[in-house]
């Protein structure tokens, strides 16, 4: 069994992106509210949020493939031939 600072250090370090992933939600979601405001639109605030949006999406969907793939849950098709 590892030790329990291993494992939340693990817990800790997928923590990350989801922040970041839920900063960059809000970041939208204040793009988007601004807009409906009749403030002009801010494409910069629209391309940071959508970037800290889908590198969290990025990392966390990586980490599950790479778990489930570990686990033989993949479905063939999706699996490279070597």
């Amino acid at each position: 069994m590892k030790p329990i600072y291993q494992r939340i250090f693990a817990i800790l370090l997928l923590c990350l992106p989801a922040v970041i992933g839920i900063y960059g939600w809000k970041i939208l979601r204040d793009a988007v509210f601004d807009l409906f405001a009749g403030q002009p639109v801010s494409w910069l605030k629209i391309g940071g949020g959508s970037l800290c949006l889908l590198f969290a999406l990025y990392v966390i969907g990586g980490f599950i493939f790479y778990r489930d793939k570990k686990r033989n849950k993949i479905d063939p098709r999706l699996l490279k031939n070597k």
